[in-house]
């Protein structure tokens, strides 16, 4: 103020003196907004590298590459509730299994290579370690909201988005959820647009939007300390305005997670309608429990309806398969011992 006081003394006592006047005031003014502008707006190195550090830093990050969470799931506009549980495997692997009483389960997942999710059908039924299906509900999928999803609750994506893997950004400021917030816009997959919002002050992430036609909002909130790394305790997934579902987190931990939890289960693709599905955990629980081997796994069985049906041509046939871990039968002697003493023992 005492430089426009002097400048305007000196252009009534010298008219001479405005063109200077007016360029000094003018430079001072220009460098004042210069600075101004560039504190505002970090570069989103620095807005990923300091996301990375407030949930724990990169090293606590990597120690989480493998890892297993529980939680819960809800769906508000139905009243409906259930439980949540979550795998996740660096650098891109990630299982989520929803289960709502009376509903079954719900199976989400991605090997890095392939997507695939499970639905229950109607006539599905279910015990301790097996479930039937009259109808198939097991499907490869490359689906986008599969996708938004697993990238916000992926623990891996932070250390991802920190290696690099973020392009063609900008840098701003905006309003989200009430709230002040820098926003970062990234090109997601095959150029859909991605924008995420980071809190000026704490440096979390407060949400993710998908633009496109599968347009979607995500607010991530209540971080927590869990598992030896802060992470969004609730997710909110919003279709406009509406809240679609919540998933929240109640525990965390790191554990190692073996590469066939996130691998297409066992089946047979498109199987005849009038045949069913009895999945079950290997050894099989409701029979041959006197097997003597130590192999753990999965056991799958198609059979047709009329299986139970003396004279008709499928009766007591079907069709039998097996994922078991680790090293299982490595000749073919082997397995014809393993196949005899399978049918005797089930006799």
């Amino acid at each position: 103020m005492s430089d426009l006081r002097f400048a305007c003394r000196q252009l009534l006592k010298n008219p001479g003196f405005a063109a200077v006047a007016v360029f000094v005031l003018g430079l001072r003014a220009a460098a004042a907004d210069t600075t101004d502008a560039s504190a505002l707006l970090p570069s989103p190195q620095t807005i990923v590298a300091r996301h990375v550090e407030a949930v724990g830093g990169r090293a606590a990050l990597l120690k989480h590459q493998s890892y297993h969470w529980t939680g819960g799931f809800e769906l508000p506009a139905q009243k409906v509730s259930g439980s949540l549980e979550i795998f996740g495997k660096a650098p891109h692997r990630f299982w989520l299994k929803v289960e709502i009483p009376g509903a079954r389960k719900y199976l989400r997942a991605t090997d890095e290579r392939t997507m695939w999710h499970f639905n229950p059908q109607p006539g599905s039924r279910s015990g301790k370690d097996w479930e039937s299906h009259a109808r198939q509900g097991l499907r490869r999928l490359a689906d986008e909201r599969q996708q938004h999803l697993t990238e916000v609750l992926d623990l891996n994506s932070m250390v991802n988005d920190e290696a690099g893997l973020i392009h063609a950004h900008t840098v701003g400021r905006t309003r989200f959820q009430d709230r002040e917030c820098l926003q970062l816009d990234l090109a997601g997959r095959n150029g859909q647009g991605v924008t995420e919002y980071f809190d000026p002050a704490s440096g979390l992430r407060a949400g993710v939007s998908y633009a496109g036609t599968n347009a979607e909002t995500f607010i991530t909130t209540d971080y927590k300390a869990l598992g030896g790394v802060t992470i969004p305790t609730r997710v909110i997934r919003l279709d406009g305005e509406r809240t679609n579902d919540v998933f929240t987190i109640i525990s965390a931990e790191s554990v190692l997670v073996p590469d066939s939890k996130f691998v297409l289960p066992i089946h047979v693709p498109d199987w005849p309608a009038d045949w069913n599905e009895m999945d079950e955990a290997y050894p099989p629980p409701t029979f041959a429990k006197q097997l003597p081997w130590p192999w753990k796994g999965e056991h799958s069985r198609w059979f047709n309806a009329k299986f139970d049906k003396p004279g008709d041509d499928f009766f007591w046939s079907y069709v039998v398969l097996n994922a078991l871990e680790g090293d299982t039968l490595k000749s073919r002697e082997e397995l014809a011992d393993a196949l005899k003493r399978y049918d005797a023992t089930d006799q």
